[in-house]
């Protein structure tokens, strides 16, 4: 356990962070990746990495927090990549390997949530999203954010472009505050299997303070198993 300290307010002192990155406990539930920035197809290729394991059973579920090194812009993966709106913003542009619209991230003031893990048989895809969301609304409460989920679905906006902007409208159970998104994601499902690419904005909040206070804060622990704390993703992850 050397490097490593406990996270006092979690159930049973299970969850620990690693400065050094090494396993501090011996069975966790899944890991909690607390990766630095970086490119497009980086952060992409690590999202679809830790979901195809866990596909395939030889990898722990994880959790990844993370932002991007400059802006640039993800779509679902049922959005064409040759619309004209998308391409003249001139920015780095990728599929996801989840659903949902287009996303225009930024390195500041936002965060990406990454969580591939097991599904829950019988769960609606709308269930599994609102279960996905609500120990997010919990914590982003408890650090002083007075968020709220949405329960009823909107009306439906249409943009000028013909294409579905994540935050020009929210969808049911996304998280707002004051009437506008602040979290909303895509999920994909495959086998026994679910990856969740979410993007919370919120000016001033950093990726280390939230992933403190998801892996200290028990309806979370509950909802997702003990986490061990890791500063970035390596292939001990989807091994």
């Amino acid at each position: 356990n050397k490097n490593c300290r406990r996270l006092p307010d979690s159930p049973d002192s299970e969850a620990k962070i690693c400065d050094t990155g090494e396993l501090s406990i011996v069975s966790p539930d899944f890991f909690l990746i607390l990766d630095p920035p970086a490119d497009l197809q980086t952060n992409m290729a690590k999202d679809r990495a830790m979901f195809e394991e866990l596909k395939k059973g030889s990898g722990l579920p994880a959790l990844r927090i993370y932002r991007w090194i400059e802006p640039c812009i993800s779509a679902g993966f049922g959005i064409p990549l040759s619309s004209p709106c998308l391409l003249e913003l001139g920015l780095p542009l990728t599929k996801r390997p989840t659903g949902g619209g287009v996303v225009i991230h930024q390195p500041e003031d936002e965060i990406t949530i990454a969580l591939a893990h097991r599904r829950e048989r019988g769960l609606a895809i709308t269930e599994l999203y609102r279960k996905i969301h609500e120990p997010f609304l919990g914590v982003l409460k408890k650090l002083g954010i007075e968020a709220s989920m949405l329960m009823t679905c909107p009306k439906a906006c249409s943009s000028p472009s013909g294409l579905p902007f994540c935050f020009d409208s929210p969808v049911l159970y996304d998280l707002v505050c004051a009437g506008k998104k602040i979290l909303g994601g895509g999920l994909r499902l495959g086998g026994p299997a679910f990856l969740y690419q979410g993007t919370l904005k919120w000016p001033g909040l950093d990726p280390e303070t939230l992933t403190n206070a998801l892996a200290a804060d028990a309806p979370f622990i509950k909802a997702w198993g003990n986490p061990i704390i890791q500063k970035e993703l390596d292939k001990e992850v989807c091994s």
